[in-house]
């Protein structure tokens, strides 16, 4: 069981990423990375961004970022810890989250809709780490 959000929960993450032959066949020719932010609200105090970079069905490399380091990514998700919380927990559909802007998106939409097998899975995946929540 790993904290959400915390560096072993987005270790955790990459491992999982990189071990499902699925996620790499979906994922074959997707070249681009994400950061996962999660602002303060309920039980979490201060911002967390998470960073993963994602290229060809293969995590390359994970981890949270520092206050001070400034990343520009590909993809961007930005929301409330309740609303992430409740998506890890499958209370929320991720694509609602985001469709009702309740979880902020920045990135070529065309892109990601081009691969959505991917992107399901990488959810799956996200919501299958054994979690506990601040």
């Amino acid at each position: 069981m790993v904290i959400f959000p915390s560096e072993e929960y987005v270790t955790k993450l990459s491992e999982l990423l990189n071990s499902s032959k699925e996620f790499e066949e979906a994922a074959t020719g997707w070249e681009g990375d994400f950061l996962f932010t999660i602002t303060p609200d309920e039980n979490l105090n201060e911002e967390v961004r998470m960073y993963a970079d994602l290229w060809n069905g293969k995590c390359r490399e994970a981890r949270i970022i520092p206050k001070d380091e400034e990343k520009e990514t590909v993809f961007a998700l930005k929301g409330p810890y309740s609303k992430w919380k409740a998506m890890l927990k499958k209370e929320t559909d991720p694509i609602r989250a985001i469709l009702y802007e309740e979880i902020e998106f920045k990135g070529d939409m065309s892109k990601v809709t081009s691969y959505l097998p991917a992107l399901k899975l990488m959810i799956d995946i996200l919501t299958s780490v054994e979690t506990e929540f601040l």
